[in-house]
């Protein structure tokens, strides 16, 4: 449990490690994204940009979460996807590390999204890192399947841990949520490697990426946020 503490802490106050998270108007292969941030570790903001969708409107489903109606999108300035394609590839094939919570929903979000232009959305290898798994390997909670652990959604995460839980919905609020939640998770298991059981292999936590190529905090499957 030290190395896995070790190479959390190694993902903190860094400029080369990334937090990615997108607003979209919805979760079928013809959403779009309507409004991607992304932050370092060192908490600093490196994009957060509005996205004007192709559609004609944004689903009354996806504005009642966000927001981010067509209108308001057209009045606040939103830039089509393809103005700000570039920057995002930029960042992200420049950094060491990408980290999103639900990350194989936002990369299919990225991809569909910019081919709809008929952009190509670079992919993202080994340095891509599934928050929301790490998560549930984590605290450990059974599904109803008896196979795996739950995934949480972020807001539930935050909150369990004690975090401060922001309910805008927002992109660049939710990327400060997850940067937040990999602190909390860093002094979780340093409470664990410093508890009585610490001597007895800090109470049997364990965390999905020491298996994994490239310590990769692993890959998560779909789930509505």
């Amino acid at each position: 449990m030290a190395e896995e503490s070790r190479f959390l802490r190694s993902l903190l106050n860094r400029t080369d490690v990334l937090i990615l998270d997108t607003e979209t108007t919805g979760y079928t292969e013809k959403s779009e994204i309507v409004e991607i941030a992304i932050i370092d570790t060192t908490g600093a903001v490196r994009l957060n940009e509005l996205v004007l969708p192709q559609q004609a409107r944004v689903p009354a489903k996806a504005v009642e979460i966000h927001g981010l109606s067509k209108p308001k999108l057209r009045a606040l300035g939103a830039r089509p996807w393809p103005e700000v394609h570039e920057e995002v590839c930029n960042l992200i094939s420049g950094c060491e590390r990408l980290i999103v919570y639900n990350l194989e929903f936002d990369i299919r979000m990225l991809e569909q999204t910019a081919a709809r232009y008929g952009l190509l959305f670079p992919p993202t290898g080994q340095a891509a890192d599934c928050l929301m798994k790490a998560y549930a390997e984590l605290r450990r909670v059974p599904t109803d399947w008896g196979r795996g652990y739950k995934w949480h959604k972020l807001q539930d995460a935050l909150q369990f841990e004690g975090g401060k839980v922001l309910q805008t919905h927002r992109a660049l609020d939710d990327c400060r949520m997850v940067l937040e939640l990999l602190r909390l998770m860093a002094n979780r298991i340093d409470r664990v490697l410093d508890g009585p059981n610490s001597g007895k292999g800090g109470g049997g936590v364990g965390l999905p990426w020491r298996d994994h190529p490239h310590h990769s905090l692993g890959v998560a499957e779909h789930l509505l946020r």
